[in-house]
């Protein structure tokens, strides 16, 4: 061991050709020395050949060494020359690696949610599941609230004298071209480790510090991998997520903040008995555990958003409920300088599932709150409404409008009032798409006839087409605009 590493250094010459030189212990994490010597921090430091604006991150490397591993079912030994340089990495992963890496995830085939100090129980569980189904390798995708490593085990049997080895390598891609590594005769030993063993944190720099950097946030995500499939696998409903019976995890503002962007909707609702007990004890600290931030102070309910998890939006809609109704605004305030809103994130989804968990979270919210969650900062909803009006794509649009009628009719005003979407409606014309029309209809009939007098767009409809699109046969969608054209200010008098 030396000032530049927390582990023990081996090196192989000098141990297996040496017979005067004591046995050295491979039962506590150790390196290669060699390997330390040429030892690289690539992280970060690789572009994409196919996409030259991105880096190839802590998340990708780990996702490589994963797919390098389980390439080799006998060992799942990876050659760590492919790690040591630049060009080597550059030339080798891919953009499409950010897929495989979402895929690790969502095709686990179990995930465990520990306190770093059961890992060495964690990997115990692991390699006796290992051994009952016969495996001799393993490989895991290790994840802190902001950093991604992977881990190797591997059984080892020698026939001759009907032993075994429990062998663990972890891969940090903070030491791109090294895996710290150990390897014990019993599993026993293997329930002590924790995981700063394997985490350099030497003289002049503590990496686990950085990846763990509170009491609080000494938590992992341990996902057990396999192939990924070729195609692409919706996320499950359900995850399989695993805790440990005699582990009672408490709720705290980081745990939320994991389960929130893992999409781990069921122990989100676990928390709520726990929760319960502290509102009635101390209802500011309920407030804390909610807020669900990381300790950099990113929001895990806006990473919950950006992933699409709207089961663990519902989730933790039901935990919203314990606050006071005209508290709860105050959980979703970014103190963090961002480019956009949640309501720009959400106008921004595909998915109608995460439209519809943000307006039951909007729902919940005091009315004369609920614009607070409405506000934007890019005027993404023009383009988002005209795209779905486009797309034909009646379920989003109906989503997006059902949220904004949430809001105070003023601040419906002023969010309609920066859309224009005459050319889009002539598409629908065009299209015979009745069912668009009639949404937007819909929306505009929320509000008084002194609020649609504010909406440019609606003063804009253009009655001259009617007749046009009558001649081409589109009767469905020219009956939906004119109930639409109905709305448009000044109608009904120029009529009489």
């Amino acid at each position: 061991m030396d000032i530049f590493s927390s582990f023990n250094l081996y090196n192989k010459e000098i141990y297996s050709n040496s017979p005067t030189h004591p046995a050295f212990d491979k039962s506590k994490p150790y390196i290669s020395e060699l390997k330390s010597r040429e030892e690289k921090n690539l992280n970060g430091e690789v572009n994409f050949k196919d996409d030259i604006d991105k880096l190839i991150m802590c998340r990708h490397l780990s996702s490589q060494y994963i797919l390098d591993s389980l390439s080799d079912e006998d060992t799942g030994k990876v050659d760590l020359d492919k790690f040591s340089s630049k060009e080597i990495i550059a030339n080798r992963i891919t953009s499409n690696v950010e897929e495989v890496y979402e895929q690790l995830q969502l095709q686990a085939k179990e995930i465990y949610f520990i306190p770093n100090n059961e890992f060495g129980i964690c990997l115990s569980k692991i390699f006796k599941n290992m051994e009952r189904k016969s495996e001799n390798t393993q490989s895991i995708l290790l994840e802190s609230f902001n950093h991604a490593m992977a881990v190797r085990l591997r059984i080892k049997e020698n026939e001759n004298n009907n032993t075994k080895r429990y062998v663990i390598s972890v891969y940090d891609p903070n030491m791109t071209n090294v895996t710290v590594r150990c390897e014990v005769d019993d599993l026993v030993k293997v329930r002590d480790f924790q995981v700063k063993d394997f985490i350099n944190h030497h003289l002049f720099g503590n990496f686990y510090n950085s990846y763990y950097p509170t009491e609080s946030s000494e938590i992992s995500t341990l996902y057990i991998c396999k192939k990924p499939a070729n195609e692409s696998v919706p996320e499950s409903t359900e995850k399989k997520i695993t805790f440990y019976d005699w582990v009672a995890l408490p709720a705290s503002s980081i745990n939320l903040y994991i389960f929130l962007i893992e999409g781990f909707s069921q122990e989100i609702k676990n928390l709520k008995n726990q929760l319960e007990i502290i509102h009635k004890k101390n209802p500011e600290k309920l407030m804390e555990i909610l807020t669900a931030k990381s300790p950099d102070g990113t929001m895990g309910f806006e990473q919950a958003l950006l992933n699409d998890h709207a089961d663990a939006i519902n989730a933790f809609g039901e935990l919203l409920q314990l606050v006071p109704e005209n508290r709860r605004s105050e959980l979703f305030i970014n103190d963090k300088k961002t480019k956009y809103t949640l309501f720009d994130i959400v106008c921004s989804r595909e998915s109608n599932e995460t439209i519809t968990a943000f307006k039951n979270i909007v729902s919940l919210i005091s009315k004369s709150e609920r614009y607070k969650l409405m506000e934007s900062k890019v005027n993404i909803l023009d383009a988002i409404i005209n795209l779905f009006i486009t797309q034909k794509n009646s379920s989003n649009l109906n989503g997006i409008f059902e949220l904004i009628s949430l809001a105070p009719e003023e601040h419906i005003i002023n969010l309609l009032s920066n859309i224009d979407i005459t050319q889009s409606l002539e598409y629908s014309l065009y299209h015979n798409d009745a069912k668009s029309i009639n949404i937007i209809t819909k929306m505009l009939n929320k509000l008084s006839e002194q609020g649609r007098e504010n909406i440019p767009f609606l003063r804009k409809l253009d009655e001259s087409i009617v007749n046009m699109y009558i001649q081409l046969g589109k009767k469905e969608a020219v009956s939906a605009y004119r109930e639409l054209l109905a709305l448009k200010p000044g109608t009904l008098k120029e009529s009489k």
